[in-house]
């Protein structure tokens, strides 16, 4: 290969990378502002009512959404999804696994990884077309996980 083509591969790969890359870092600021500053924890509080397992997979898929990664929706969640089933007597085994379902199922459109995918295709700015196309597949997985977990309550 020659240098010229190299260089011309190198420079495209590095211009394309250095906008998802800022995007992606901005993203992950904000989820770290919310973690950090106590406000997401304080919103998902108010949601935990004995309608818990009928949320709790979407909950995990908001939160994998938001991050880019089912770890960190895990670290955000599960916390207290866990002690909320635990105060409504709900099973723990139960809501941690919606939790984990939902936020494997939130990677389809979370937007870090929609991101990373289009600019290694070169489709940049498509977010809403990628997330309109997976929502349907991601809403349909997480109710059959939903009703799969409520047969079991």
């Amino acid at each position: 290969m020659r240098l010229k083509t190299l260089t011309e591969i190198v420079k495209t790969s590095l211009a394309v990378s250095f906008r998802t890359g800022v995007t992606i870092f901005f993203i992950s600021s904000v989820v770290y502002i919310l973690i950090v500053s106590g406000s997401l924890e304080q919103t998902a509080r108010q949601l935990l009512t004995d309608d818990l397992p009928y949320y709790a997979a979407f909950m995990g898929a908001f939160g994998s959404f938001l991050a880019g990664s089912a770890t960190v929706s895990n670290l955000l969640f599960a916390p207290l999804q866990y002690a909320a089933s635990e105060d409504l007597g709900i099973s723990t085994t139960l809501i941690l696994s919606l939790q984990l379902v939902g936020a494997a199922a939130g990677n389809m459109i979370a937007l870090p990884n929609i991101l990373a995918v289009q600019a290694s295709v070169q489709l940049e700015g498509r977010e809403s077309l990628f997330i309109a196309r997976l929502i349907g597949p991601c809403l349909i997985y997480l109710t059959l996980a939903t009703v799969s977990a409520l047969l079991f309550i």
